[in-house]
């Protein structure tokens, strides 16, 4: 949209509005294994290049925000983080022990790549349903009753 990049930013997501240094915002940092097209698009072709310009110069295999054609070097966009005494990074959910209780809990697998997302958003949808948030919201709701 003619945007430059100093205005593109990192969020975490889901996000808590009570993070202290007693109460720290966990965020995994990870690659981005996770892309489509929706076929709705009103710029079909634009998204399905910019999908295939990403696969073709990200690598997955160095992490979030590192790029093959700056040559792998780590990007500024995250070293701010690890100044922040509020913010904890980590790189797999499987380091995250109240992920691994949580995700028990709810009985949603979230590591492996087609776990919940493939269950109750794309298979459903490509079988000419809705996606099941909803199902997801459900499951995930016995960690807070």
């Amino acid at each position: 949209l003619g945007l430059s990049a100093d205005s593109i930013g990192f969020i975490p997501f889901p996000y808590k509005n009570d993070v202290s240094s007693d109460n720290k915002l966990r965020m995994r940092i990870a690659q981005d294994l996770f892309m489509g097209v929706n076929k709705n698009s009103e710029n079909l072709e634009l998204a399905k290049e910019f999908c295939a310009f990403f696969c073709e110069n990200i690598s997955l295999a160095l992490g979030m925000n590192e790029s093959m054609v700056d040559g792998g070097e780590n990007q500024p966009d995250l070293a701010f983080l690890q100044d922040l005494d509020y913010v904890e990074t980590y790189t797999s959910p499987a380091k995250d022990a109240k992920i691994q209780e949580m995700a028990g809990t709810a009985e949603i697998d979230v590591y492996s790549y087609d776990g919940y997302l493939l269950d109750y958003v794309m298979l459903p949808v490509m079988n000419g349903g809705e996606p099941q948030y909803d199902k997801l919201n459900e499951l995930w709701g016995k960690n807070f009753q």
